[in-house]
């Protein structure tokens, strides 16, 4: 091998270190970006769990105010008319007892 060859060869694999430190460095960048990403998209997903455990809770509870809602509505006459016609007359009731 000539001096020049070896020169070009001692160049060539010069670059291909710095090259590689290059990509070295970037990598160990994008792990910890990477780390950082993970990090983060897990607290999201917790909160979205807990966002959603909650919606879920209050779901489950307006189902029930609305059933109870609704036995209540079953309970109470729509029509005042019938209101008082299901109502025994006071002064009825209160001449019987005595």
């Amino acid at each position: 091998m000539d001096e020049q060859s070896l020169a070009t060869l001692e160049s060539q694999v010069e670059r291909l270190v710095r090259l590689c430190g290059t990509l070295r460095s970037e990598n160990e960048a994008l792990k910890l970006e990477r780390t950082s990403w993970q990090a983060e998209r897990a607290q999201l997903v917790a909160r979205h769990e807990l966002a959603m455990y909650k919606i879920d809770a209050m779901i489950e509870r307006l189902r029930a105010l609305d059933e109870t809602a609704e036995v209540e509505m079953d309970e109470v006459p729509a029509d005042p008319a019938e209101e008082e016609a299901a109502a025994p007359d006071v002064l009825a009731v209160a001449a019987q007892a005595s």
